[in-house]
Parts: structure tokens; C-alpha cells; sequence
């Protein structure tokens, strides 16, 4: 092989740009111009960037999903959500994925309100939180150290149709060991137990 087919190719699709690399699927070129806006640009300045992407978002929404987790890896939760924003604004769809890589932007930035604010409108639009969704909030509490959040958040995913998995436990247990709550913690895993086997939930307190 010659040094060349290893390099990035461009290519085109409808009009837009990408980078293609071996063995990665296309960025695309938007991506990058969001990138130099820098941290908190005004919502104009994002929807010039994106103007011409967003039409294809309905049709294609992995574009959609490339550019969030992109600003998810780079820790940019205000582009982030203003992209949402933007999408909801001009009439496409929005779905869990969307959210979840906004959500995890927050959590890398150590915003742990925002994840919170982003479960709830996720709600108020009529899209079910799933696991992730939960997981990356309850584990941005912890990390914050806001306990009592992490009960609320524990408490409205037992009330969801959402399967909590270990790392939402581990979190929350964490977040309870923080604020010296071990007695909530123990008892809602005694309400639960039955989601867990003997094994899985003494590995959880061992854990911790």
C-alpha cells in the first residue's frame, strides 16, 4: 500500500463536504466550522453554519447524530443544545440519540443542571429518557455532588419504562455515600431488588 491510501479523502453527498477517513465514518464539514465558533456562540451564528444542513436532517438524521456527538467528544453543551434548539425550531425531528449526546456534553462539563434540564425537555417534547439518558445525568450529579438530585432522578427512572443499569446504580450510590445517605440508598435498593439478582446488587455495595 503507498503512503497516499492511507491519507483522508473529500468527497461529496448532496452538496455537503466530508473527510473520509480508513476504517471511520464521514465528519462532517459543518462540524468543523461549529468547532471555531468556540464554546458559546449565539444561535444566528450556529444556523448560518448549518442552514444548508438542516434540510437533510429529516431525511438523513445520522448527519444530525455526527455533528452532536461531535460536539459531545468536544465538550460543547451550550452548541449542543442550541442545535437542538434549531432542529426543533424549524420542524425536524428529535430523538433520544439527539438528546443523549447533548446530555453527555453536559456531563463532560461538569453541568449537572443542565443534564437535569435536558431530561426534562426531552419529557416536555414527547421523548421517552431512556437508560443512557438517566445514566449520564445521575452520573453528572455525582459528580457534582448533588445527592438529592440523584434520588429524584433515581426515583423518576423506577417510575419509567427505562431498565436502570449498573452504572446508574453505582452513581447514585456514590452520590448517597457523599451526602451521608446510606440509609436511602440501602432502603431503594431493597424496593428494587427484584430488578437485580443477589449477585449483581452485592456487587454494586462492594463497589462502593
Amino acid at each position: 500500500n503507498t503512503r497516499a491510501e492511507h491519507r483522508p479523502r473529500m468527497m461529496q453527498h448532496r452538496g455537503a463536504t466530508f473527510r473520509v477517513h480508513r476504517g471511520k465514518p464521514p465528519a462532517p464539514a459543518a462540524l468543523e466550522s461549529l468547532l471555531a465558533l468556540g464554546p458559546r456562540p449565539v444561535e444566528q451564528e450556529v444556523y448560518e453554519v448549518l442552514a444548508s444542513e438542516l434540510c437533510r436532517w429529516n431525511e438523513k438524521p445520522q448527519f444530525a447524530t455526527a455533528i452532536l456527538n461531535g460536539l459531545s467528544k468536544h465538550g460543547l453543551p451550550s452548541v449542543a443544545v442550541t442545535v437542538l434548539d434549531l432542529m426543533l425550531a424549524t420542524g425536524i425531528e428529535v430523538n433520544a440519540i439527539h438528546y443523549n449526546s447533548a446530555i453527555s456534553a453536559a456531563k463532560q462539563a461538569n453541568m449537572w443542571q443542565l443534564t437535569v434540564e435536558l431530561l426534562r425537555r426531552m419529557s416536555a417534547n414527547a421523548v421517552v429518557p431512556d437508560v443512557i439518558s438517566y445514566s449520564a445525568a445521575i452520573t453528572s450529579c455525582e459528580k457534582s455532588d448533588a445527592w438529592q438530585q440523584s434520588l429524584i432522578l433515581l426515583t423518576q427512572i423506577f417510575d419509567s419504562k427505562a431498565r436502570l443499569d449498573l452504572i446508574s446504580y453505582n452513581a447514585a450510590m456514590g452520590a448517597y455515600g457523599k451526602g451521608q445517605q446510606w440509609q436511602t440508598a440501602l432502603g431503594l435498593l431493597r424496593m428494587r431488588y427484584i430488578q437485580w439478582p443477589t449477585e449483581k446488587l452485592q456487587e454494586i455495595m462492594d463497589s462502593n
